[in-house]
């Protein structure tokens, strides 16, 4: 499991299987981020992405993350921590 710290505050986190991920608006694919040798990496490296997605990173390309198949922007996963943190106090 990774810890993805989303804000400052250090009890705040969101615990799940979190992978750093490319979304293509052109094709609706996600891509995980990898290394050049095609290990998955912790963080949005774009050296593993197809050549015709990384061509395009500036245009059709949003960074986000993973979790289990469904890919959530930063904003999306800052409100599913929000809406988890107040489940967690009621």
């Amino acid at each position: 499991m990774t810890t993805l710290q989303l804000n400052e505050a250090p009890a705040k986190t969101l615990t799940a299987n979190v992978q750093p991920g490319f979304y293509d608006m052109q094709t609706g694919l996600t891509h995980p981020a990898r290394y050049a040798d095609g290990r998955l990496a912790p963080i949005h490296i774009c050296n593993g992405l197809p050549e015709d997605v990384a061509e395009r990173l500036d245009i059709n390309i949003v960074s986000g993350f993973i979790i289990d198949s469904l890919f959530y922007t930063r904003n999306e996963l800052q409100k599913l921590q929000n809406k988890n943190n107040k489940k967690k106090a009621a």
